[in-house]
């Protein structure tokens, strides 16, 4: 891994944003992007479920294997992460955001083990505690998806869930996994088709569309399969259904 430019917070900084960018990044705001996405990932009990077990389930189906280097791009406040570095200890993990809020809130969770207070009476729950964990092989850096730090052929499996329709450039992004991938290195891609830019939607949709698009930058697929998540919104029983299409990738 390349040098970072400074660290804040103890994170590895990689890239500089501006303030006009900072300001304008909507997942640098703790309300209410980065607290929705706490609620989310610390609230099995509040569900009664993991909101993202089918996608925990998938990612690590595929993930077999110590000794590894792997990404985990677009980790948001690291519940994904944090569950790779668990399952398999002698790997490094490594979680990456564009946001540093998230990141912040991420380093809160999984690098220290003190109580947090999680505040869930927006959506109708009470106010909780949820109890950090300090994971050792799991490290945190702020960095663009589209420039990673890391020199070619470095990496073993890197992890994007929900990010391939949040970027500016989805082939830009794919490029750069290819770039830092070794050869028959794993990407597990989860994405539900939520575009912002009508034109990525006339470029990536449907999904054989967006299949298409992976295998021309030189990615194999060799599993492919329809996820639904059901992401609750409030103690109502509101819920939010993506229907996502994962991706077991090889280069």
């Amino acid at each position: 891994m390349k040098d970072p430019l400074y660290y804040k917070k103890n994170i590895p900084i990689f890239v500089n944003k501006t303030e006009a960018q900072i300001r304008a990044d909507r997942y640098e705001h703790f309300f209410p992007l980065v607290q929705r996405n706490l609620i989310l990932h610390t609230g099995d009990g509040l569900w009664g479920r993991t909101v993202y077990g089918p996608l925990r389930q998938f990612i690590l189906e595929f993930m077999a294997g110590e000794n590894q280097i792997i990404l985990d791009v677009g980790c948001g406040v690291g519940r994904l992460s944090a569950e790779a570095a668990k399952s398999f200890p002698k790997s490094k993990i490594f979680g990456i955001d564009y946001s540093l809020q998230m990141l912040k809130m991420a380093s809160r969770l999984w690098k220290n083990d003190s109580e947090i207070e999680v505040d869930g009476r927006d959506q109708g729950f009470e106010l909780y505690t949820h109890l950090g964990q300090n994971i050792a092989n799991l490290t945190l850096l702020q960095a663009s998806a589209d420039a990673l730090p890391w020199e070619k052929n470095q990496v073993d499996v890197i992890i994007a869930a929900f990010l391939l329709d949040k970027v500016l450039d989805p082939m830009k992004v794919l490029a750069e996994f290819q770039r830092v991938l070794k050869k028959s290195g794993r990407c597990l891609v989860f994405i539900p088709f939520n575009f912002q830019k009508r034109e990525l939607w006339n470029k990536f949709y449907p999904p054989d569309r967006f299949i298409e698009k992976c295998k021309e930058t030189g990615f194999k697929i060799k599993n492919s399969r329809e996820i639904k998540i059901k992401e609750p919104l409030d103690r109502h029983g509101n819920t939010i259904i993506w229907n996502a299409t994962a991706l077991h990738m090889e280069v």
